[in-house]
Parts: structure tokens; C-alpha cells; sequence
């Protein structure tokens, strides 16, 4: 246990010489004859006095056990405060660090499906950056593989329909293009 504090040595101290008047009293209440009325008003006001002394201390330490609760009361209350605030750190820093992820993931499906994503310059030095940088570079060469792809397709389609006679393109067994003349046979 924690060493005693003043006011407890005190009470210690007035309750080992209460003990000590009483035991005092004792010992000439067991020499003084049976039927000495004296001895025994004696001995009765100081186990009176010893209750009195006792009900002090109980009431002392009733007192600094309140003190320790409400002390204690404090304590956890910050505790769930500064719990609460690192949580909400936790949260905001788990958002921050997911919120790239999540709408790079959502450009991702975008160009999947065929739709173009405008390029999202890139903060930052670490991985996610980094990733997003990756991203848009290729999101960029696919945009420009499209634009080339259909830009050949349209040369393609004019050459095409420049030739007088019927072409038609077949590739592994399907008709992928269809020259002019062969759709309007004269």
C-alpha cells in the first residue's frame, strides 16, 4: 500500500495512543476489585472516547475515498475524451488515405467501359500518387490509341469509298467492313 499522507499519520497516531490509554485502563480495571463502580465509569467514557476517535478516522477515510473516486471519475472521463479524439483521427486519416483509392477505382471502371476520364494530376510523393500517376498515363494512351484507331478507320472508310469496285473485309469469318459500291450495286 502507498505510504500514509499527514492527515492518516495523524489519525494513526491519536488512534495507537487511544489504544494505548485503553489497554492502560484495562490493566487497572483488572487490579481494581470487582464491584469498583469508579473503574468501571472509567473504563466505559474511554471505550466512548476509543468509538469517538474511531468514528473520526472512518469518517477521514470515508471522506478521502470520495476524493479518489471523483479524482478517478476525472480521470476516466479524459480518457474516453482522448479516446474519442484519436478515433476521430483514425477516421479521418483512414478516409484521406482510402478516398484516392476509391475514386481511382472508380476512374478504373470508367475506362472500362469505354468512357474517357480526364487526367487527375497526381499530389504527393507516395505509392498512391504514384499509382494515380500510372493511371492517368495510361488512361491517356489508350485515349490516344483510340483516337488513332479511329482516325484509321476513318482513312480506311474513305479509301474505301473512293474504290469504285466492291470490296468487302472479312476477318475470321465476319464481314467487318463493307466498301460503297458493294452497297449500292448500279
Amino acid at each position: 500500500p502507498p505510504p500514509p499522507d499527514a492527515e492518516e499519520a495523524a489519525a494513526l497516531a491519536a488512534t495507537r495512543v487511544a489504544v494505548g490509554e485503553l489497554e492502560a485502563a484495562w490493566s487497572a480495571r483488572q487490579a481494581a476489585p470487582v464491584g469498583d463502580a469508579e473503574a468501571r465509569a472509567a473504563l466505559r467514557d474511554e471505550i466512548l472516547q476509543l468509538n469517538a476517535l474511531v468514528e473520526t478516522r472512518l469518517g477521514a477515510v470515508s471522506v478521502k475515498t470520495g476524493r479518489t473516486q471523483v479524482s478517478a471519475l476525472r480521470q476516466a472521463g479524459a480518457l474516453v475524451l482522448v479516446s474519442g479524439l484519436m478515433s476521430a483521427v483514425v477516421l479521418y486519416l483512414v478516409g484521406a488515405a482510402l478516398g484516392p483509392v476509391s475514386r481511382l477505382t472508380q476512374e478504373a471502371r470508367q475506362l472500362a467501359a469505354g468512357e474517357r476520364i480526364a487526367p487527375r494530376p497526381s499530389s504527393g510523393h507516395d505509392e498512391i500518387a504514384t499509382l494515380t500517376a500510372a493511371f492517368a498515363q495510361m488512361a491517356s494512351a489508350v485515349d490516344d490509341r483510340d483516337r488513332h484507331l479511329q482516325a484509321v478507320t476513318l482513312y480506311l472508310r474513305r479509301v474505301l469509298d473512293s474504290i469504285g469496285s466492291a470490296v468487302v473485309v472479312v476477318e475470321d469469318g465476319t464481314i467487318i467492313l463493307v466498301g460503297a459500291a458493294t452497297e449500292n450495286p448500279s
